[in-house]
C-alpha cells in the first residue's frame, strides 16, 4: 500500500515537472529584450545561491506602451507640421517658433527614449527559490521586492478589456506569508501560462523537490 501511494506521488511529481518544463521551454525563444524568456544566459543576482537558478524573466506586453509612442509621434508631428502652416498662413519664422519645435522634437525622443528604458528596467523574475519584481521609477529611483516561492499562498489573474483579450496579457496578483503580504505583476504577458508556472514551482517546492 505504501509502494503504491509512493508511486502515485513519484508520478504525480514527474507529471509536474515535466509540465513546468513544457511551459518554460514555450518562452526559451526570447531574448534579453523579449517581453518574457525563460533561462537567460549572463544574468546573475544580487545574494543568488549556488543552486538557484533563473528560470524566467518577464515584462509588461510591449502593446501597453502604445499610448505613449502615439503621444511622441504626435509631439515630434506637431513640431514638424506648425512651422509648415505658419508658413503657409504668411507669419514669419521667428526664434520662438524654432526653439518651440526643437523642444518638442526633443520632448518627443525623450519620452519615447524614457518609455523604452521604464519598460526594459521594469522587470519580474522567477528563480528555483523566489520571485522578484523590480520597479523601476526613475533613473535614480528602484524598488526591488522578492519571495520565497513556500511563501506563496495564492497565486490568481485578471484579464479585463477587449485589448487585453486579443493581445492575451493581464495582471497576476500573488498573496504570500512573507514580509511583503501581495505581489502584482501588470500587464504581463499570457499571464495564465506564468500562474501554472507559480504553482508548478509551489507543488514541487512543497514536495521537497529541488528543481
Amino acid at each position: 500500500m505504501i509502494d503504491k501511494q509512493q508511486q502515485r506521488t513519484e508520478k504525480r511529481i514527474n507529471k509536474t515537472a515535466m509540465t513546468l518544463g513544457r511551459q518554460l521551454n514555450r518562452f526559451r525563444s526570447g531574448t534579453l529584450f523579449s517581453k518574457a524568456y525563460s533561462f537567460p544566459q549572463g544574468i546573475e543576482l544580487d545574494g543568488q545561491e549556488p543552486k538557484e537558478k533563473i528560470i524566467l524573466v518577464f515584462r509588461s506586453h510591449p502593446i501597453t506602451l502604445f499610448p505613449r509612442f502615439i503621444s511622441s509621434i504626435g509631439l515630434f508631428l506637431i513640431a514638424v507640421i506648425l512651422p509648415v502652416i505658419l508658413n503657409l498662413t504668411g507669419v514669419k519664422f521667428s526664434g520662438a517658433v524654432i526653439a518651440g519645435s526643437v523642444f518638442l522634437v526633443l520632448a518627443s525622443i525623450t519620452n519615447f527614449i524614457y518609455t523604452m528604458v521604464f519598460w526594459f528596467y521594469n522587470m519580474n523574475i522567477i528563480t528555483t527559490e523566489r520571485m522578484i519584481d523590480v520597479d523601476f521609477n526613475g533613473l535614480m529611483s528602484y524598488r526591488v521586492s522578492q519571495a520565497a516561492i513556500e511563501n506563496i499562498e495564492d497565486v490568481s489573474v485578471s484579464n479585463v478589456g477587449l485589448w487585453a483579450s486579443i493581445f492575451n496579457y493581464g495582471t497576476i496578483y500573488v498573496q504570500t506569508a512573507g514580509e511583503t503580504p501581495e505581489f502584482e505583476f501588470t500587464n504581463v504577458s499570457e499571464p495564465s501560462r506564468i500562474q501554472d508556472i507559480l504553482n508548478d514551482l509551489i507543488e514541487l517546492k512543497q514536495k521537497g523537490v529541488q528543481i
